[in-house]
Parts: C-alpha cells; sequence; structure tokens
C-alpha cells in the first residue's frame, strides 16, 4: 500500500512497550488493506488468527492508524466477561477511556454522551433483541439508532446462530467497518461461518459450494497458526487417559445409562449436523445425553437425577444403585497428584459444579490449594483465582535484600496463587491469558473441538515459557462377558461410551475444517 501504515505500527508498538512481530507487521498491512480497499465485500473482514498471536492488538491499532482515526467512532462488542480486559487494553494502547454501555449503568446513557464518546464497548447481551413480556414495552438498545465508523466484535463466533436475539441485534447495528475477530470461525457447522458473513456484510458473496468459500476466506479472512508465523512456542504435549473402572458396578450403570439413546456414525459428511443436533437436542434426548455426561463424570449425578425424575413421577425413588464408585474423577486426582512436584501450574476444566467441589475437596485432602471460577464466581475471587506465583527473578531478590529462607517464601507464594485453578469451561475459555498454567486437564472431552482449542490456547500461547501438558480423560467400555448384564431390554446398543463418541466427533471435525482452509 501507498501509507506506511507497517511504520507507523512499529512505532506505535514501541511507544507502547510492545515487541513488535513479524507476522503482525504483515497483518497490520492486511487489515489497513481491508479497511482502506477492500478488493470483495464492505470494508473490514475476519481476523481468525490462532489463539495468542495477537488480534486485540491488530484490532485496536486499526483505532490508531486509520487517516480519519480521531473522528471515528468504535463500537467493541464482547462478551460479558472480557469487558474488563478490553476497557484496561484500550485505555493503555489508546489512551482513551472507553465508554462501557452495559447493564442498569446504560439506561442513564443519553445519545448525546454515545456521540461524544471515541470508544463504546458493550455486551452481546446489551444488544440481542428480546421476546417482548405482556405488558411492558419492548426493548430498543440505544446503539442501533447509531452509525458507527467501526463495530469490532470479539469472540464472534457468538454470532453464528441466525435464530438467536444477538444476531438480529447485531444486523440493526450499522457500520462502514465491521471487524470479526474469532479464533474459531466455524464453531459447529460450515453455516456459522456463512452467518458470521452475513453479519459482516460479505454474505452475498457467500456460497455452498467449498471451492467459492475457500475463495471468499482468501479474501476477506487472515488466519495464520503459530508455526506458520515462525514462531517457536513450548512443545504441546496431549495425552488421553484411559480409565480403568474402580468396580464392575459403576461400569454396569453407566452401560445402562448408555442404552438409553443411540449414536449415529460419524462422518466428515455428517459431522456438522452431528455437532448441531447434540447442542440444540431438547426434551428426553438432551435428558439422557446429560445423563450419559454425568454417570461418565461422576455416575452418583447421574444417579441423583434418576432418582429425583422417579420421586416426581410417583415411583420409588430409593437408590438405584448402591456403593457406586467414582473412576474418573479418581483418576483426575491421581494424576495431578503424581504431577504435584512439576512445578507447574494447574488448569482444571469440569462440566458441572458437583464435580469442581468434588476435586476441591479431594486435592485438598491431599495438599493442594485450589480456587475455583465458575458462573457464580464473584469478581474478587476471579481475582484471586488468576493470579500468578512470584516468579524466579522475584524470589531472588527478595533472599537477597530480606533473606527468607526458602520455605518461608514458598509459604508467601500459597498466599498468592493456588496450587490448581478448577474452571467450569463455559466461564472460562475465552479471552483469559494464564500462561502461569502448563498443566491442562479435560475431566469430559467437548463433542466440539472449538471449546477444547479455546481452552488449551489460554495456557500454550505467546508469554508460555515452559511445555503444556494436556490430558484428557476418557471412559470406556470394555466388550461386555456372556455373563455380564448391560442392558435392560433395550432396542439401543452402543459400544462406545459418550466420551469416546466425542473423541470421535472432535476428529471428522478437525478433518471438515481442514477442507474448507478454516
Amino acid at each position: 500500500m501507498s501509507f506506511p501504515f507497517t511504520e507507523m505500527f512499529s512505532v506505535w508498538c514501541g511507544m507502547k512497550g510492545l515487541d513488535v512481530k513479524a507476522h503482525q507487521v504483515e497483518g497490520i498491512d492486511w487489515v489497513m488493506e481491508r479497511e482502506l480497499k477492500p478488493s470483495v465485500g464492505p470494508a473490514g473482514g475476519f481476523i481468525c488468527d490462532e489463539m495468542g498471536l495477537g488480534k486485540t492488538i491488530l484490532t485496536i491499532a486499526t483505532m490508531i492508524l486509520h487517516p480519519k482515526g480521531p473522528e471515528q467512532k468504535t463500537l467493541i462488542v464482547l462478551p460479558k466477561s472480557l469487558l474488563e480486559q478490553w476497557e484496561k487494553a484500550v485505555l493503555r494502547f489508546t489512551g482513551v477511556q472507553a465508554l462501557i454501555y452495559h447493564g442498569a449503568q446504560a439506561k442513564n446513557i443519553g445519545a448525546e454522551e454515545l456521540d461524544t464518546c471515541r470508544i463504546v464497548i458493550t455486551t452481546y447481551g446489551m444488544i440481542a433483541t428480546r421476546k417482548v413480556s405482556e405488558g411492558k414495552p419492548e426493548y430498543t438498545c440505544k446503539l442501533w439508532e447509531k452509525n458507527w465508523s467501526r463495530i469490532i466484535y470479539d469472540e464472534a463466533h457468538y454470532l453464528r446462530n441466525h435464530n438467536t436475539g444477538v444476531f438480529k441485534g447485531a444486523k440493526k447495528l450499522k457500520a462502514g467497518i465491521k471487524w470479526m475477530v474469532t479464533g474459531t470461525p466455524i464453531n459447529n457447522r460450515v453455516r456459522d461461518f456463512y452467518n458470521e458473513c452475513v453479519i459482516q456484510g460479505v454474505g452475498s458473496t457467500f456460497s455452498s459450494k467449498v471451492s467459492q468459500i475457500k475463495a471468499v476466506i482468501e479474501e476477506v479472512v487472515l488466519k495464520r497458526t503459530k508455526k506458520e508465523t515462525g514462531i517457536i512456542m513450548p512443545k504441546l504435549n496431549e495425552y488421553v487417559v484411559e480409565v480403568e473402572w474402580k468396580s464392575k458396578e459403576e461400569e454396569r450403570f453407566v452401560r445402562n445409562i448408555h442404552s438409553l439413546m443411540s449414536f449415529v456414525p460419524v462422518t466428515t459428511q455428517n459431522v456438522d449436523n452431528v455437532i448441531r443436533n447434540l447442542g440444540t437436542m431438547t426434551g428426553q434426548g438432551i435428558t439422557w445425553l446429560m445423563l450419559m455426561r454425568q454417570s461418565c463424570v461422576l455416575p452418583v449425578l447421574a444417579q441423583r437425577a434418576l432418582q429425583k425424575r422417579a420421586y416426581e413421577a410417583g415411583y420409588d425413588a430409593s437408590p438405584i444403585s448402591s456403593g457406586l464408585t467414582d473412576s474418573k474423577l479418581s483418576c483426575v486426582v491421581d494424576t495431578v497428584i503424581n504431577n504435584k512436584n512439576t512445578g507447574k501450574g494447574k488448569l482444571i476444566f469440569c462440566m458441572f459444579r458437583a464435580e469442581m467441589e468434588y476435586l476441591k475437596k479431594e486435592l485438598w485432602l491431599n495438599g493442594l490449594g485450589s480456587a475455583v471460577i465458575n458462573g457464580s464466581t464473584t469478581k474478587k475471587q476471579r481475582r484471586f483465582a488468576l493470579q500468578n506465583k512470584m516468579d524466579k527473578e522475584t524470589r531472588k531478590m527478595i533472599r537477597q535484600k530480606v533473606f527468607l529462607p526458602e520455605h518461608i517464601l514458598n509459604k508467601i507464594d500459597s498466599f498468592l496463587k493456588p496450587d490448581v485453578l478448577i474452571a467450569q469451561i463455559q466461564t472460562c475459555c475465552e479471552g483469559l491469558n494464564l500462561q502461569h498454567f502448563a498443566e491442562v486437564y479435560f475431566t469430559t472431552p467437548h463433542w466440539n473441538p472449538a471449546v477444547e482449542d479455546q481452552a488449551v490456547a489460554r495456557a500454550h500461547r505467546i508469554g508460555q515459557k515452559d511445555e503444556v501438558d494436556v490430558y484428557r480423560f476418557m471412559t470406556t467400555f470394555e466388550e461386555p462377558t456372556k455373563n455380564d448384564t448391560i442392558r435392560h431390554h433395550s432396542k439401543f446398543e452402543n459400544s462406545v461410551s459418550l466420551d469416546q463418541y466425542c473423541i470421535e466427533i472432535q476428529k471428522k471435525k478437525r478433518e471438515k475444517a481442514r477442507e474448507c482452509g478454516l
């Protein structure tokens, strides 16, 4: 381009104390080209670099480097969990105190205040359309009424479903430049990308043919991996741990739960539909699926759920199976304990709060302190959970100046950061920098690989100094013997567990994404 954006970007990074990476210099050229002279579709596009490559820096740089930067009004839309992080980043890198349009305080923000603010940050919940309640006025978002210079949708996969209020609300927003920022443009199926293209404005050029999808991607999507950019990252070691049953009783119970519903064979051709059906299942189907998930993680959870259903239906609610063991979570605890002295921070991703409580208690009994992040975690608890320990340089300096012995330093360190962070995967896999953790544990494989990829990328990112070890725990079924009573008059027969099925879905989904160039 004729504009010296790469030089300007390098100078700006230097002023802000950032190390300029070659891939970011290349990226800013592409980004500014898309802002000022887009060859396909409207201005903007998709920034889909692999997690940890600095997508946030590129998007913020557009506000600084655009020739009309000071005159432009930018709206940033993101998940609620990223509000504080983005507010700090905008202030640090632009010097602008962004206006936060969120929650009850949004009612007090008028059109005049919106007009005078250069950067406004809001959440997907605020822009979403809402069902009209009887006797109440229809919800109107003031942000819909304004013509923005630029809109940045962070974690843009929130817009993948055209039936949601979030999607419908985003369609009401108007801007000359729209950026979709996400490491996972295809979260469930190829149509995800199409729906995101509709919001961006390039949807009219989209086709169902893979060849044409690739052509659009080449023009409007910036997607690079750490390997492609030449960044040398610490090794990522991945392990699948097949859980051994602690009792036949537990295995029989879990097998019987899995006889409630059959699995559809998964291929690269139908994997999108399989993921969609699993994610949108309702009625009895979601009940059986949840029971399978609970039985794989902690069988007593499924047992309690069945007892509750029996009681509500007027049946005998006495225990269905007594003496159920806890094979998987015992295996998780044992693995963490065996890795106790590796010196690496430990991050455990869970599905259910009950399993989080179980792990916290068992780890404490084994001398490991832990913190929990889930939907009910307060800001104060969250800050403590995400704190880092003292680095080696800090410990050395303290020893030299204060002459504290090692065991006292270790005691101080224990108050600064827990040994283990236990996180609900739905609330802790977006936008967070967790490179002070180098061991990642998944108690349950998710059928959508994008969810796990995002979670791992919180730790395996630029700034990580240690090799990252990822452990996935999988409940497996052995071939039943003639003497085993596995199913009770069921027409369904699953030779694999839900865990095994999810691992297979992940494999097929990755193959499909590679075919589309994403």
